[in-house]
Parts: C-alpha cells; structure tokens; sequence
C-alpha cells in the first residue's frame, strides 16, 4: 500500500493549526492504512476545519470596479541568524545582566521580529500614465498621550492633507509642536481630556513633540495617497473601489527599508501581490 506519511507535512504546512489537532493524525494514519473505518467520520469531522482555516474572507466588489489584497512581510536579511537562546558572548543579539537583577541587550544590533514586526506602512499610487481614480476621503489619524506608558511610540497614518487630532490622556497639559521638515506647527497646549488637529501639508514622517517629554508624544505617517493603511507582518490588508488598471503598491516601515511593486487591476476581479520591508526585500506581484 502507498505510504501517505508526507502529507501531514503539507497539511502542517498549509494549515498549521489543523496540524496540531487529533484529526489530523486520524487522518495521516488512515493514509497509512491504520484506522480502517473510521475515516469517514475524521473526514466528515475535518472537513470544515480544513477549508475554513487558512481560508481568506470573501471581499465584496462593486460592479466595474476592483479590489487588491496585499500580503505584508518583514524580511530578514540575507544570512540573518536567529538570536540564541543560550546568549553567548559571540551572539550578537545577546543580552547582559544589570545592577537591579534584570537584562539588558548587549550586542550591536537590534533584536528585530520579523514575524510580527508592527508599523508597516502600505500604500497605493496609480502607475505612470494611469488613469487618476477619484480619490477616498482621507484617513484620520489619531495620537493619544498621557494614557498608560507604552515601551514604544505610538505610529498613526494618514495622507496630504488628512486630519491629525492629537488627544490629551493626562491629568496636566501639554504643549504639542512639530518640527518635521515641511510639516512645521504648533497646536499650543492640549488641555486634559481635550484634544486639537492639524492638516497634514507634505509627505513623510511628523514626530509630535512636547514641551515637557523628552521623547516624540507621537509619529504620524504621512503618505502622498489617500489609499494607505498600517499593518504588521503577516497580514493581509484590503484596498477596494479601485478604478482598473496599473498601481505601484509601496511600503515604509520606521526602521527597515521598504519596498514597492506593481500590479494590474482588472474590473469585477480580486489582484493579489505581496510586498516586503527588510534590508533585502524582493517585491512580488501577480
């Protein structure tokens, strides 16, 4: 009889979930010729499961217009190695202890995710010579501050000319400005529980600075096309009522290089493409 024993890897492979569940193993062992009858209850049992996880939601398509779902990835570099668990003194990500009994990174460089790396940017721009489609209402973007600490900066997103309102948590007030070559201003103070905004005026990175903090209160992205959204690594994000036609798919990440790529959009239909951030991104397109 053929041995079936592979194909617990594909399914691992494809359904990582599935993978870990008894009927998975029900089923590789029926392969082998192992369980007899009970395989049509495993199959009846799994079948669902196996072709709802993984699966992608349905997106909805408005007639003579069309949709692109673009996969976000972080990418190593080429020769990266994982950080050792061990920590030993040639391991560049390695990590030291400190006076009060806790650790510190010690090596020199970074310790990144790339698996779930956060702040991905993604945006849209119609390709040289395609047709200008009317364009959606810019996005808001929202910072908060004074709330509960949080270990890193707060990243918003917006495009030209979209409304950034910065929100006062705190119990005191701050002075909020910004000195980010030409999107310079100053909202003055923000009292508690209150909040101001300003429009964007020039693409780029806005760090939101206060008189009384040290460190930026905030980043807002500011893309150049009101088709953009934050992702992380990972995710699939979903661009819709899209006049067809050619569109460069473009990514920023605050610390790894981003990457763009092309795609075709054809009416009634769903474009996929996949785009990276990393040192060595590859971009992809279908």
């Amino acid at each position: 009889m053929p041995q079936f024993g592979g194909c617990a890897r594909v399914f691992e492979s494809r359904f990582p979930v599935v993978a870990s569940k008894p009927v998975l193993r029900l089923i590789s062992r029926r392969m082998m010729g192992r369980v007899g009858p009970k395989l049509p209850t495993a199959l009846a049992f799994a079948a669902p499961i196996l072709f709802c996880i993984g699966c992608e939601a349905p997106v909805r398509i408005q007639p003579g217009f069309s949709a692109l779902r673009v996969a976000v990835r972080a990418k190593p570099k080429a020769g990266y190695v994982a950080p050792s668990s061990g920590s030993p003194s040639d391991d560049p990500y390695g990590f030291r202890s400190t006076p009060d009994g806790g650790t510190e990174e010690a090596g020199p460089f970074e310790r990144v995710d790339y698996d779930h790396l956060g702040d991905i940017v993604v945006w849209l721009e119609p390709a040289a010579g395609a047709t200008m489609p009317s364009p959606p209402s810019p996005p808001q973007a929202d910072i908060a501050f004074g709330g509960p600490p949080s270990a890193e900066t707060p990243l918003a997103v917006t495009c030209v000319g979209g409304r950034i309102i910065v929100h006062n948590r705190g119990a005191t007030a701050e002075t909020i400005y910004s000195l980010s070559p030409a999107n310079e201003f100053d909202l003055g103070p923000v009292e508690p529980g209150g909040a101001k905004e300003h429009l964007a005026k020039s693409p780029g990175v806005i760090e939101l600075l206060s008189e009384s903090r040290n460190n930026p209160v905030g980043q807002v992205y500011v893309a150049p096309s009101p088709w953009v959204k934050r992702s992380r690594s990972g995710e699939r994000v979903v661009f819709n009522d899209l006049v067809p036609g050619r569109y460069r798919v473009i990514t920023w990440h605050p610390r790894l290089p981003g990457s763009q790529t092309e795609v075709t959009l054809t009416a009634d239909e769903l474009g996929r493409t996949q785009v990276f951030v990393g040192v060595d991104a590859m971009p992809m397109s279908r």
